[in-house]
């Protein structure tokens, strides 16, 4: 039999650990199946999925526009670049495949499951997320509060547009696109894997077929041998707690520093590993100053992770959007208590035999808990005797592989998300998701320098998409004087005619009215910008708001 596993490259992300894993295991336990992955990227040479050396296995690549734009177009996921499209189809023909599981379709175009199916060629789509009913991938609103649905895409526009000027024709494009997706999975797809039966409940309240969605809940590996069990926890030892994981808004870790910084206890200490979301980082660090028990360690390799469970007493999970994360079972794996958020697939894999969920976003609840364990460290005990085994992954990968074989042979989910969590965020930590913010601030931008015409501009940040911002604001005729960046190694080039001048050259510019902040560092330059002598207004891109 051959597979081809297709799916974006975003970066090392949960889809792909899960595509390493099934390409891994698959042909360690399938002697005759051959693998193909194709994989969409902005740029192959960046690309760290991590490659496999073996005879029957390979990897096609598709380069094509991935990622933020100017402008979001909802039809853009669904039908792809035509030149990459093409690519695809002559793919399929020349590897004739029996079977293309598509991994993920964000940034692919969900038209390809249609050419896939038209080409004959069986097709499933395995779903990680809610983006096919939610742009935004996690069922969470621009205002990063829970979007209880999109109402068949109706309420999709709010999180691009501000909604009290949104025209018909702008509100379009989101009830097709929901239209459009749903539709083609439906018709065009022999199957839909979800990896939740929280992700499954709603796919089919939505109105996907039952009996064609199914739950097949992944595994990463053996469990932990008796031999390998944690040490007994001391009741004198000081407990640890932990986080792991790329540290995103969504992801709620600020949650859970402001809950451990009111446990005010020497007995406790927090260790965060995973890189941090640049707009994010001030917030988690200001929230954390002055506690040197909380430890942020950057990020980590998965061959380190067997040490760093070795060093937590119980993973915090704190999540303000219903996911399902890899992390929980790698915790249960390294036999590791989880106290996590109720959302999504979150309770199919924890319960309160071995460790405990809490209402997300809700500072308090999570505190409580953290103290209940640090007053007694023997519920750690307690939740270590009562974890289940996981199953192995061969079990996981031999059930994916049954409904390979078979395709190629012929509840409610209503959560709540406890608001106050938001208190402790910046106005930029909303720009989390670049992709679908970009279009909002713009367009809040470009309204309020309307009122400025004749202002003298000067963008601080030389990045794509500071080149972007200034490019557009100049074809709508406003005066781009200079860009400013912190880099030495760039001052004095220039950026189509217009010079790069060093933040140190501010205050000598004449006329300079307004510096618009456009890079990933915003608030810390917002923050520079305060001790430099200039009557010029700061605008911060992502934190702008109206």
């Amino acid at each position: 039999m051959k597979v081809i596993h297709a799916f974006p490259y975003h970066g090392v992300t949960g889809v792909n650990r899960y595509v390493s894993i099934l390409n891994e295991c698959l042909l360690e336990l399938v002697p005759d199946i051959e693998i193909v992955n194709i994989i969409f990227c902005s740029n192959k040479e960046t690309v760290k999925h991590k490659k496999i050396n073996h005879p029957r296995i390979r990897y096609r690549f598709i380069e094509s526009q991935m990622g933020m734009n100017l402008n979001y177009d909802p039809m853009s996921d669904v039908v792809p670049n035509l030149v990459a499209a093409d690519l695809f189809e002559q793919i399929l023909l020349d590897e004739k495949p029996d079977l293309i599981n598509f991994q993920h379709l964000s940034d692919i175009g969900v038209s390809l499951v249609g050419s896939a199916k038209e080409l004959g060629i069986s097709t499933i789509v395995t779903m990680h997320d809610y983006w096919a009913i939610c742009p935004r991938s996690f069922l969470i609103n621009s205002d990063l509060e829970l979007c209880n649905g999109p109402n068949l895409g109706l309420r999709c526009v709010n999180c691009f547009n501000d909604s009290k000027n949104t025209r018909l024709e702008e509100l379009t494009p989101f009830v097709d696109r929901y239209k459009y997706i749903n539709d083609i999975i439906d018709k065009k797809s022999d199957l839909v894997i979800t990896v939740s039966d929280a992700l499954r409940n709603r796919f089919v309240e939505e109105g996907w077929k039952a009996d064609k969605v199914v739950t097949i809940r992944t595994s990463l590996g053996e469990a932990i041998k008796e031999q390998d069990h944690k040490p007994e926890c001391d009741p004198k030892d000081q407990i640890t707690f932990g986080f792991i994981g790329n540290m995103f808004v969504h992801k709620g870790p600020h949650i859970l520093i402001e809950a451990f910084q009111r446990l005010k206890t020497p007995k406790a200490r927090l260790i965060m590993y995973g890189s941090i979301d640049p707009l994010y980082r001030s917030t988690l660090y200001g929230l954390a100053d002055g506690n040197g028990n909380i430890e942020f360690r950057g990020s980590y390799q998965a061959n380190e992770l067997a040490d760093i469970f070795n060093e937590i007493d119980v993973l915090v999970v704190p999540t303000v959007c219903p996911e399902q994360p890899l992390v929980i079972l790698e915790a249960l794996q390294h036999r590791t208590p989880v106290i996590a958020s109720n959302l999504g697939g979150v309770p199919e894999m924890v319960n309160n035999d071995f460790g405990a969920l809490f209402e997300a976003g809700h500072v308090e609840e999570l505190q409580r808990l953290l103290q209940k364990v640090t007053e007694d460290p023997e519920i750690i005990r307690s939740w270590i005797d009562h974890m289940p085994r996981l199953p192995s992954v061969e079990h996981f990968i031999l059930n994916v592989f049954e409904y390979y074989r078979r395709i190629v042979g012929r509840a409610d989910s209503k959560y709540n998300v406890d608001k106050s969590h938001l208190e402790l965020l910046g106005p930029q930590d909303k720009g989390f998701l670049r992709k679908p913010i970009i279009p909002k601030q713009i367009r809040r931008i470009e309204n309020y320098l309307d009122t400025y015409r004749e202002a003298q501009i000067a963008i601080f940040g030389t990045g794509q998409l500071g080149r972007h911002v200034g490019s557009y604001l100049m074809n709508r005729g406003m005066q781009i004087i200079h860009y400013i960046d912190n880099d030495s190694n760039k001052w004095g080039s220039d950026i189509d005619g217009i010079t790069v001048i060093s933040p140190n050259q501010i205050s000598g510019v004449s006329g300079l009215s307004i510096i618009l902040v456009v890079s990933d560092w915003e608030t810390e330059i917002l923050d520079q910008l305060k001790n430099i002598e200039s009557s010029a207004i700061k605008i911060g891109f992502y934190s702008y708001s109206i």
